[in-house]
């Protein structure tokens, strides 16, 4: 779907019925086009305990969490309003603003995509594409979530055709008056974390002696992602290596390293 994302969802997989913009309303936002677009912009949520991969978190719960979002737009949001096919009702709101989210394994979410005009960085939504970091408010992004967020700018580039796109994308508040996307996000941008231009390497998955598993709960996703032991978060395989699956370990010895029932993949691996 896009170059450098390994794991992708349409807004099929987690659209909901009643409030699905492009068959439930009658209207849609407008189109998104992507010759004008020339700057990339970070944003977080402002919330608490999203599912972010902390220790507690057992379940992968984007499609739950990213449905309630969608309502809240809907209903809570000031806008043009839009009216539902099925019944006649007027919401107010609109749908989620932002053209990409992206979790903590670095699987990206379409919610406008390269399809419809962004709505969420207010009087420069016309050149900018948006991502929304699923992180807690003080929490920072995992590598996994900037390798797939940058790889969403460059294609964005890509299809923008100018020479002028942005290399180093820029937090929300910093073209508008807002704490987003908090001071965490906006110290990794500063790092260059963000940069179209991020010299990409090659992580430990690439590794034929590190094994792959499900993460119950996690749809496709398969990796082993050690934690943080001063935070308890799972940290990217760009900064820790991967746990590395020897002869004999046990099943029991390795859901003790991840923290998590593990399950075989398709193939047995």
């Amino acid at each position: 779907m896009i170059p450098g994302v390994t794991t992708y969802h349409p807004r099929s997989a987690w659209q909901e019925n009643g409030f699905r913009m492009e068959s439930d309303f009658t209207s849609v936002p407008g189109s998104y086009q992507a010759s004008v677009i020339r700057l990339g912009v970070c944003h977080y949520s402002s919330a608490m305990d999203l599912p972010d991969g902390d220790i507690e978190e057992f379940d992968y719960q984007i499609v739950p969490w990213l449905r309630a979002s969608q309502r809240d737009y809907y209903n809570r949001h000031e806008g043009s309003g839009y009216t539902r096919k099925s019944d006649g009702r007027f919401f107010p709101g609109y749908p989620l603003g932002y053209s990409f989210a992206v979790d903590w394994l670095g699987g990206v979410w379409e919610l406008r995509g390269f399809t419809y005009r962004p709505a969420a960085t207010s009087g420069h939504n016309h050149y900018t594409l948006p991502i929304l970091m699923i992180t807690d408010r003080y929490d920072p992004a995992t590598d996994l979530q900037w390798r797939s967020a940058r790889a969403v700018w460059r294609q964005t580039k890509y299809l923008s055709n100018r020479t002028d796109f942005a290399n180093r994308p820029l937090g929300h508040g910093e073209l508008n008056a807002t704490q987003c996307p908090g001071t965490a996000l906006l110290d990794q941008l500063h790092l260059g974390l963000g940069d179209l231009d991020y010299n990409e390497q090659e992580d430990d998955m690439g590794n034929a002696n590190v094994g792959k598993v499900r993460l119950k709960g996690f749809q496709d996703q398969f990796a082993l992602i050690p934690l943080d032991a001063g935070t308890n978060k799972r940290m990217g395989l760009e900064t820790t290596p991967a746990l590395v699956i020897t002869a004999g370990i046990t099943e029991a010895t390795l859901e003790g390293q991840v923290g998590y029932q593990l399950t075989p993949t398709a193939d047995g691996s």
